[in-house]
């Protein structure tokens, strides 16, 4: 029942922070248990602001503005799970349409204007690069041994007896 569905809606949960402190460049998606589902870097986003006309006549107009929002985050909806967000501002009214995978923000993002309703655009909302974080990453992809490096197995202890004689001083680890 209803409990099945709070279950739900919190392991599906996520918090987007900086690698070492929230004003970071790199953004990690921490999910349930504190794992790691998404790396972003700065051109990454998850989230898609939905906006509509700039103007203070949006209020007079408020039906019609909000129908035009509803229909435009059904559009967005199609594109992966998301969640949602509204604010009010004095000029305008925005929607954060927030997925839970940045791949499918960015389709959403390249969305046809044809598709959405009049007088609504949409834009990624891209994280503010600072320049540099001083956070360097490597990553190593072992595809095979790296050269003067070597594998050997000995299916007898006597062949690898005679081996390490045979190498003398290099070292090796057997």
């Amino acid at each position: 029942g209803k409990l099945n569905i709070l279950r739900q809606e919190m392991k599906d949960q996520c918090y987007e922070t900086g690698v070492t402190k929230p004003e970071d460049d790199v953004k990690v998606v921490l999910g349930s248990g504190g794992c790691i589902q998404h790396v972003l870097m700065p051109y990454h986003f998850r989230t898609v602001i939905v906006r509509g006309p700039h103007t203070e006549s949006w209020r007079n107009e408020a039906v019609t503005t909000l129908a035009r929002f509803d229909k435009a985050v059904a559009t967005l909806a199609r594109f992966g799970k998301c969640q949602v967000e509204k604010k009010v501002f004095a000029n305008e009214i925005r929607m954060y349409v927030t997925y839970n995978n940045p791949t499918d923000a960015a389709n959403a993002a390249k969305i046809d204007k044809s598709e959405l309703p009049e007088n609504v655009s949409i834009e990624p909302k891209l994280l503010q690069a600072r320049g540099n974080s001083g956070l360097q990453l490597q990553i190593e992809w072992c595809r095979r041994a790296r050269r003067n490096f070597a594998f050997v197995n000995f299916e007898y202890e006597t062949d690898r007896d005679l081996a390490q004689a045979m190498l003398g001083n290099i070292p090796r680890y057997l």
